[in-house]
């Protein structure tokens, strides 16, 4: 019979030869690779940032012990200079005088103590720690002394996420050249294809006589004309390769000039410290003479006040010297990809 028809039956393909699809599966695992270096990018950029923020408080602590110390000694001083005042034994220009020593110190110390306040804050904000949550940093600037080193490692670009992102991208370009060109060669593929059918007069199924037929078949497809757009596709291809490689030349040449600029801040930060340091040691002394001077009647305000100034600046001059030290190694490490050892 012919009135009820019934089908049903399964098709399976693949291709067997076909250059274009293999190479977009490289590509693809290519992209992988890419996101994994990128990953890696995002971890060294925010253990960067992270050093730097954690060096900025203790900079700023630093820079509050100094100042804190500079105001306990005049409010010192002019308790002497007060005493004498009281009993005749110095002018009154030298107790105004010290009473402004006083009065300029104490803002220093309040700018301090603000500094700190907003260094933890940056810190907190790149840890992801609630802002109103209480955290301080351990230690001081003088404990990375020992890291002052004029033994410093030129490392290359091996381990550079940039460059190695562009390597990344150089190959993809490369590879997806290989796709344009591969869209002019030939490609097969294979399919079979098994099918039942049967036709009866009635809808019981189990009346049906079922006939069963199979195929297979070879599928050979050959480009031949596309109206120029296959060249085109291969020129944009190689053009956008070249703009990479010209891209990784630059990139490599800024960063090779970074490291240098780096490496020289460096040095120049550990000549600053010895200095500060060799001449922290004799400010102090000639702090301590020209407070004992004055206190006996040998010496003047005025010079206490210039032999506080020089133990200060010696002091903030060294501390500086460290912390630009470490900064300077901390974006050297990032770009030579060290942070992460």
């Amino acid at each position: 019979g012919t009135t009820n028809n019934m089908s049903g039956g399964f098709s399976a393909a693949m291709p067997v030869i076909n250059a274009q699809l293999w190479k977009s599966l490289k590509l693809s695992a290519m992209d992988v690779e890419l996101a994994v270096e990128q990953a890696r990018s995002s971890r060294i950029d925010m253990i960067e940032q992270v050093s730097k923020a954690f060096y900025q408080v203790l900079l700023a602590k630093d820079s509050y012990n100094v100042y804190k110390r500079v105001y306990d000694n005049a409010v010192e001083n002019h308790k002497i200079v007060e005493k004498k005042y009281s009993v005749g034994a110095v002018s009154e220009y030298d107790f105004i005088r010290s009473q402004v020593s006083v009065s300029n110190a104490e803002p220093n110390v309040f700018n301090a103590e603000n500094t700190i306040v907003v260094a933890l804050w940056q810190l907190k904000a790149l840890l992801g720690v609630d802002l109103a949550k209480d955290i301080d940093c351990v230690g001081t600037l003088a404990d990375y002394e020992k890291e002052l080193t004029s033994q410093i490692e030129m490392a290359g670009l091996e381990n550079n996420s940039t460059m190695k992102q562009l390597d990344i991208q150089e190959d993809m370009l490369l590879q997806a050249l290989k796709i344009k060109r591969a869209a002019n060669l030939p490609s097969l593929a294979a399919s079979i294809n098994y099918q039942w059918n049967a036709m009866d007069e009635t809808m019981k199924i189990s009346t049906f006589k079922w006939m069963g037929s199979s195929t297979a078949m070879f599928n050979l497809s050959v480009p031949i004309f596309s109206g120029g757009k296959r060249r085109a596709d291969i020129n944009q291809a190689k053009i956008d390769l070249s703009k990479i490689q010209l891209q990784r030349e630059n990139t490599e040449r800024q960063l090779r000039t970074a490291i240098m600029s780096y490496y020289s801040n460096m040095q120049t930060n550990l000549k600053q410290y010895h200095a500060s340091s060799q001449n922290i040691a004799t400010a102090k002394r000639g702090y301590d003479i020209s407070v004992k001077r004055y206190e006996v009647g040998g010496g003047t305000l005025v010079d206490v006040d210039n032999s506080q100034l020089a133990y200060t600046q010696a002091e903030l001059s060294r501390s500086t010297s460290i912390y630009e030290y470490l900064i300077n190694k901390v974006s050297m490490d990032k770009i030579t990809g060290s942070s992460l050892k």
